[in-house]
């Protein structure tokens, strides 16, 4: 029995940054889904601000932000996917975002974030609507 043992102590320890890794990636996941329905919905300032509260942004900022954005394209997004994710080293990670109209017109967010902690932190937030300017970050 006692053999037995540390070979179960070691399949449950294996097992725990796994879960943990899990979680962190739906959070992410779920983070990022909010954030693609606030474009969506033309709410850049709610957008970064959700993502980047240490900015601090005020009222004015985030309507301001919105207002920029909904003057940019004149109907809704109709949809919206990643251009490209890549895992960089030290948990660090970027992710371009690009959102289009019926009209064909995009938008393109980049996001540069760090794992740490057990959680995913937003280094960088930036937004174009020329897809060369951020597709340059990678």
């Amino acid at each position: 029995m006692f053999r037995i043992l540390p070979t179960v102590l070691l399949l449950l320890l294996a097992a725990l940054p796994l879960t943990a890794q899990e979680n962190q990636r739906t959070a992410f996941n779920e983070g990022l889904a909010r954030f693609s329905e606030l474009i969506m919905a033309g709410e850049l300032g709610n957008a970064v601000d959700f993502l980047r509260p240490d900015a601090a942004l005020s009222n004015d900022e985030i309507a301001g932000l919105n207002g920029q954005l909904q003057a940019l394209y004149e109907g809704a997004f109709t949809g919206s996917d990643t251009v490209r994710s890549e895992a960089l080293k030290g948990g660090f990670r970027q992710e371009m975002l690009a959102f289009w109209t019926e009209k064909g017109e995009y938008f393109y967010v980049y996001l540069l974030l760090h794992a740490r902690d057990g959680r995913r932190v937003v280094l960088s937030i930036q937004y174009d609507t020329d897809f060369d300017k951020l597709f340059r970050l990678f």
